[in-house]
């Protein structure tokens, strides 16, 4: 896996930190796993209620919080 700048910083780790690895061993949320498997199957993107699309990760000693979506391209 490759990652943009904006994104390594979003999650605190370092290009060396992610590549050769599957963005889903980086994040290691079920949650995302999931949600991801889901769109792929519908073909169509997640409709999220009220925060249930936040992950929650540690950084430098303290939590973050990020929104993500899905949404596939066809």
């Amino acid at each position: 896996m490759d990652a943009n700048q904006a994104a390594l910083n979003a999650i605190g780790k370092s290009r060396g930190d992610v590549i050769g690895h599957h963005f889903l061993e980086i994040i290691k949320q079920d949650r995302l796993f999931a949600d991801l498997k889901s769109c792929l199957e519908s073909q169509q993107a997640i409709v999220y209620d009220s925060h249930d699309n936040v992950l929650s990760i540690k950084k430098d000693k303290r939590q973050v919080y990020l929104e993500y979506f899905f949404s596939p391209v066809l």
